[in-house]
């Protein structure tokens, strides 16, 4: 396996995410399953990650601050999705985005 690149996402990752999750999402609001709904989500924690030229993965987190659920928290960070290509999976790929 060639070495994992991680990069923030751009428009032409979207397309490559779209056929990966065969534009079906687990709800009618995720916007992985679309290059259209992508667009419209921020981009600060959107990467992606690439073996070579072939797609492996991608991972999206936003920052929050004071969270309802623990008022001693100023700001933290939520990963709200991590998604690892079939033929990466086991490979690293997930443990590289996490730490990106």
């Amino acid at each position: 396996m060639d070495r994992i690149d991680i990069r923030k996402a751009r428009n032409s990752d979207f397309s490559l995410i779209e056929n990966y999750t065969n534009n079906n999402g687990d709800s009618p609001w995720d916007p992985f399953c679309s290059a259209k709904k992508m667009k419209t989500i921020p981009r600060n924690g959107f990467l992606v990650a690439f073996s070579g030229t072939e797609f492996a993965g991608f991972l999206y987190w936003f920052k929050g601050s004071k969270p309802w659920f623990d008022k001693n928290v100023d700001t933290y960070a939520h990963i709200l999705e991590v998604q690892v290509a079939e033929t990466f999976r086991g490979k690293g790929v997930g443990t590289e985005l996490l730490k990106a």
